[in-house]
């Protein structure tokens, strides 16, 4: 075989593999649309949204955890959440009233919303306590987005007509390994918060 036919032959067979790694790009691509389009056609029901904050209830949210869980299988990627829970939002709305409670945690909400991206998720977990997805992101990552949240809100407060309500929070993260459930990841969260409120507990006294 001529010099020419060897590289003629190297050069389809280069052609070959980009092709068949493009399609199954493109295969990979439609699959995800197409998740994403039923994803969002099932959030769009009233039901999937927490009242108070407009953001999803923790219904909507399993279901956004799912989706990610496949996909991170798919593209070896990992995400990582962080369960956040307001300090004394007990005493808040015993010494405020419930109305002011309310007032706290949409500006706790929108507050921390601003700062995710657009691919990050949030939805109210609790009376009390909000989940975020962080998308594509490690534990080390997350530990960022946390310490952005506390330097940009770390004087959070709620100016009423009568009262400035001052108040504060704590927070787990955790990281999603592969194969395990959603719910181990969540888990891990509630431990990691449990240790953190237990932190805070201690600077109290």
């Amino acid at each position: 075989m001529s010099y020419e036919l060897k590289e003629e032959e190297k050069l389809k067979d280069i052609v070959e593999k980009l092709q068949k790694e493009l399609d199954k790009k493109n295969e990979e691509l439609f699959v995800q649309e197409r998740e994403i389009e039923s994803l969002k056609e099932m959030l769009k029901q009233e039901s999937y949204t927490d009242k108070l904050t407009g953001f999803y209830n923790p219904k909507a949210f399993e279901s956004i955890l799912q989706h990610k869980k496949s996909r991170s299988e798919r593209t070896r990627k990992p995400f990582s959440i962080l369960l956040i829970d307001i300090n004394d939002f007990k005493n808040i709305n015993e010494e405020y009233g419930h109305s002011a409670g309310d007032e706290v945690l949409k500006n706790f909400a929108s507050s921390v919303k601003s700062i995710l991206r657009a691919e990050d998720s949030i939805a109210r977990w609790g009376e009390d306590e909000f989940i975020v997805l962080l998308s594509e992101t490690n534990f080390d990552d997350a530990r960022i987005v946390e310490a952005k949240i506390e330097f940009f809100m770390k004087d959070w407060e709620v100016n009423l007509s009568d009262n400035i309500i001052h108040y504060s929070y704590c927070l787990g993260i955790s990281q999603y390994r592969f194969d395990e459930s959603v719910a181990n990841v969540i888990e891990r969260a509630k431990e990691n918060l449990k240790a953190d409120k237990h932190r805070f507990e201690k600077r109290k006294k």
